[in-house]
């Protein structure tokens, strides 16, 4: 069967549905290899969830059926993806945040653009679930939010992920984000990590 999916924005209504979807996605990273501490906080918050709803700046995956439109933002997985009977049409299955907010080691990074931070979007909480993997939603999810911060006119965007995660590093870098830097950071709900820098000059 074909996994179809759409990457669209949040709706402020589905606070509880988001929720329950990064929770699902953090209990499958239990046991990853670039993660051998395990995950000891929630993140994103719930607060955190709601600021990004209501600013309009939280981007899903939404399971989508078959007589959907193939508009701009559909997207494909393999035509016979053992995920595709299981997943019910409409679950959210990916989620994605962008605010203005950086950790404090962003000061230290050599960036490209020096623009004010109200023209920086800074992209956090990548998750999608485990049956979705490998199907270019991801890749979907951020072609949405560059999309998104081209409309409102930000002049880049930013994002640190894990040195370990060559995957993550691989889609980061396919989409044209430029690696800034590498360094020591802290995640508050998986300790102290090597940490790859990003950006995208819009």
């Amino acid at each position: 069967m074909v996994l179809r999916g759409i990457a669209r924005k949040g709706r402020p209504e589905e606070l509880e549905a988001i929720r329950a979807m990064y929770d699902a996605c953090t209990a499958e990273l239990e046991g990853l290899p670039y993660l051998p501490n395990g995950v000891t906080g929630v993140f994103p918050g719930t607060e955190m969830i709601r600021e990004a709803l209501e600013a309009g700046r939280l981007y899903v995956v939404e399971v989508s059926g078959e007589d959907e439109p193939r508009g701009s933002l559909a997207f494909f997985g393999a035509e016979e993806h053992n995920s595709a009977s299981v997943l019910r049409r409409g679950e959210l299955v990916g989620g994605l945040i962008a605010n203005h907010e950086g950790d404090e080691e962003y000061a230290l990074i050599p960036w490209k653009c020096p623009a004010p931070e109200n023209e920086i979007l800074v992209l956090h909480a990548m998750r999608m679930r485990k049956a979705c993997q490998g199907c270019g939603f991801a890749k979907a999810l951020i072609a949405l939010a560059i999309e998104d911060a081209r409309a409102r006119g930000m002049k880049a965007l930013r994002l640190d992920t894990l040195e370990d995660h060559p995957t993550a590093i691989h889609i980061y870098s396919s989409a044209g984000f430029e690696e800034r830097m590498r360094m020591r950071m802290h995640y508050g709900d998986i300790g102290d990590v090597n940490a790859v820098m990003f950006e995208m000059v819009l």
